[in-house]
């Protein structure tokens, strides 16, 4: 809530924690600054002139507890993941890992309609019925990830 500034109300879209920096640039007048950046400014949709498109997909990786190389991203990430829509896939990542990955998370992908099971108890990464949202899934979260390189 910002009084004067934003309308109270519920959304349902899809947003991320790289939308935080972009909407705060936007909302101290320094827009221009926030268009270099990833993520989307929220204070339209939170003032109610626009509303976010409700098939936007939102990315992230898990690391273990212990990851010791942060800026190498691919060295150390053990699953990445993506919600798009009632879809959540987590993938397993990092095929060099010895032993368990982040306390036995997953065993394996998995693939949850959050509609239809919030509790994430019945993985359909297997079901022939979401063949073709997998592959989506699949094929969007490929190309979303790329680590930073910093040499």
């Amino acid at each position: 809530r910002w009084d004067g500034h934003t309308k109270p109300a519920t959304h349902t879209a899809l947003v991320s924690s790289i939308d935080i920096v972009p909407t705060l640039l936007h909302a101290a007048g320094q827009g221009k600054q926030a268009s270099a950046l990833p993520g989307v400014n929220l204070l339209p949709s939170a003032r109610g002139e626009t509303t976010l498109p409700e098939d936007r997909a939102v990315y992230g990786e898990v690391f273990p507890g212990d990851a010791a190389s942060l800026n190498q991203p691919e060295r150390e990430v053990a699953h990445r993941w993506i919600r798009k829509g009632n879809l959540k896939l987590i993938t397993s990542h990092n095929p060099n890992a010895q032993g368990k990955t982040w306390n036995d998370y997953t065993s394996g992908d998995v693939l949850f309609d959050l509609e239809h099971d919030p509790g994430e108890t019945q993985n359909l990464i297997h079901d022939p019925k979401s063949a073709a949202s997998l592959a989506e899934l699949r094929r969007l979260l490929d190309a979303w990830w790329n680590p930073a390189k910093t040499d």
